[in-house]
């Protein structure tokens, strides 16, 4: 169904249609709606993991009221919640009728077939009324937000989009840099370490770490996607960050491509294009493919590289040699051991890649849901 056809049914007063078009621009605040109609009273559940901020919620749902005008609803009630709770937080009725009286002059409405959710505070819907008029009445003041200036409003959304760039860029490249400063130092104290090394190098123990990068990554992600207006904006944002996820997640391999064609080029005392062309040529026969692609796909079956032209031209069969370094100490034949290597070594890079998913996802939506929170308290 296209958003015209969606509009199209809100307006027809099409509960679904108001569900999901609330839902569109809500869910990305961390609030989830549920809605009924009966008897010309639509009824508005908002849910999120703290009891959704009264003002704004009301607000929010009041304008779309008045922009959609729904056939056969006269009246709305909305309601907050914290999700998983049965009781209502609190309830503010809003009636659509533009012939009425000031929101002040309003009976609340009585415990009825049309709400069965006791009395709520009542308050009419009306073009004409302006934002001050048709606020929710409440025990205590509401403060209202000033308007902005002409000049701000416009390059509020540029000014935006701007921060959101450079705080992209800045996390990017700090999570680069914190991974590559990292494995710097695990080349040096870690993986130099006679045999134990290579079964280092073979589980990717460095990226252990990725629980910490990803989770700076992800909140601050989120953080900056908080700042985009709801709607296509943060899902642009969205798929943004699932794209980075896996980039970042693989500078391991990034890194270890690189350092190999220089280890070739230092052994063999040639130019850094003459070691990428041998490199390349052993790859291809290896793996099907050259360059980065077929370093990672020879790497998860084969943790071990010759860094000499004749080691790659001797080497009829890389995996049982690597196999056979190990097979000793596990009292197993080469072949069984370089099964066990191609095995484990996918099993590892998924398992990295989802603790880098998982971590990520989460941190992205606290860091989303806590300066939404800063910026619907600060209007």
């Amino acid at each position: 169904m296209t958003q015209q056809n969606i509009m199209e049914l809100a307006k027809q007063g099409n509960p679904q249609a108001i569900k999901a078009l609330l839902n569109q621009s809500l869910q990305p605040e961390g609030i989830t709606v549920r809605v009924r109609l009966k008897n010309n009273c639509l009824t508005v559940l908002a849910e999120s993991n703290q009891p959704p901020e009264k003002s704004f919620t009301v607000n929010f749902i009041r304008e779309k009221m008045e922009d959609l005008r729904p056939q056969s609803v006269h009246r709305v009630v909305v309601q907050g919640r914290a999700t998983g709770n049965t009781s209502t937080v609190w309830r503010v009725g809003l009636s659509l009728n533009s012939q009425s009286q000031a929101p002040t002059a309003e009976q609340p409405f009585e415990v009825g077939a049309d709400n069965p959710f006791g009395q709520v505070e009542s308050h009419t819907l009306s073009p004409a009324q302006t934002k001050e008029t048709a606020a929710p009445l409440s025990s205590q003041p509401q403060r209202q937000p000033s308007p902005l200036n002409p000049d701000l409003a416009s390059i509020k959304l540029p000014l935006a989009l701007g921060v959101y760039a450079v705080v992209t860029v800045s996390l990017v490249a700090l999570a680069f840099s914190i991974k590559w400063v990292v494995i710097e130092l695990a080349e040096i104290y870690l993986y130099s370490i006679q045999l134990l090394g290579d079964m280092f190098r073979a589980l990717q123990i460095v990226e252990i770490l990725n629980i910490i990068v990803f989770a700076i990554f992800g909140m601050g992600f989120g953080a900056a996607t908080a700042l985009l207006p709801p709607g296509r904006p943060r899902y642009a944002s969205t798929i943004l960050l699932i794209i980075l996820v896996p980039i970042i997640a693989s500078t391991s391999d990034i890194y270890g491509y690189y350092q190999w064609i220089d280890q070739v080029a230092l052994q063999e005392k040639i130019s850094y294009q003459q070691a990428t062309e041998i490199t390349d040529s052993f790859l291809m026969k290896r793996a099907g493919t050259k360059g980065f692609l077929g370093f990672y796909l020879h790497t998860a079956d084969y943790p071990l590289l010759p860094t000499r032209t004749s080691q790659m031209e001797s080497s009829a069969n890389e995996k049982e040699e690597v196999a056979t370094r190990f097979a000793g100490l596990a009292k197993l034949t080469p072949k069984r051991m370089g099964e066990i290597f191609s095995i484990a070594g996918w099993f590892i890079r998924g398992f990295y890649l989802l603790v880098a998913a998982v971590v990520t996802a989460v941190h992205y939506r606290e860091g989303l849901r806590e300066v939404s929170r800063i910026i619907r308290q600060s209007r």
